[in-house]
């Protein structure tokens, strides 16, 4: 039998993490604006309520830049620093 890879690891956690807080209200294959904001804070907490953009912090893990900071209002949305 096969090693699992890393990357059959990630996928297997990432999917397991959205069924997770997918499933709380009802469809079980899309996430609610409430859903998602839940995962946020619960999977990638940060201090000072600072959330990277996930588009800049792969772009950092990539190419070793700086991510930029997003700053979450209480409805979630966020604004770039």
């Amino acid at each position: 039998m096969e090693e699992t890879t890393p990357f059959q690891l990630a996928t297997l956690l990432l999917v397991s993490t959205f069924k997770k807080y997918a499933e709380a209200e009802g469809k079980k294959d899309t996430l609610t604006k409430a859903e998602f904001r839940t995962l946020l804070d619960n999977e990638m907490p940060s201090p000072g309520n600072v959330l990277y953009n996930p588009l800049n912090f792969l772009h950092s893990a990539l190419w070793g830049e700086e991510p930029r900071k997003v700053h979450r209002d209480d409805e979630g949305s966020g604004s770039e620093q």
